[in-house]
């Protein structure tokens, strides 16, 4: 069995366990540091990943995007590539994220109003939203 191991605050503590190589996590306050995942694989061999974290509280959105609009391209099985479009007139929007139930699916110059998204699996609903990005780096 593959186990993946959660150290969330970069404490060097591995905060949650976990047989799914997905995790949802809700910061609760401003945190900026370092994000630690251990996965050991079924012969007992571990990587590590890590990647910066930066979470804010103060909202940061630009104007939402309006007129979003999702088209089916294909499906197999439980599995579809989507075509997101959006609408904008905020001309301080620099990139769009693209997110697919809160995991990031793709960025977006600002001037583009549309992406493909590929391996979006929905037994149960989906969630995508489309996030504007200042130059700074700022949702």
């Amino acid at each position: 069995m593959v186990k993946y191991e959660w150290d969330l605050d970069g404490d060097g503590s591995y905060d949650r366990t976990t047989i799914d190589p997905v995790l949802k996590h809700t910061y609760e306050a401003e945190f900026e540091g370092v994000m630690t995942l251990r996965v050991t694989g079924i012969a007992g061999g571990t990587d590590v990943l890590e990647t910066p974290v930066r979470i804010n509280t103060t909202p940061l959105y630009l104007a939402a995007a309006s007129n979003v609009r999702i088209e089916v391209l294909s499906t197999v099985g439980t599995i579809s590539e989507v075509r997101v479009t959006w609408e904008s007139s905020d001309p301080a929007v620099y990139r769009w994220g693209v997110a697919v139930d809160g995991i990031p699916a793709g960025m977006r110059e600002g001037s583009v109003r549309s992406v493909n998204v590929t391996d979006v699996h929905h037994q149960e609903e989906v969630l995508i939203e489309v996030i504007g990005f200042t130059a700074g780096g700022a949702m």
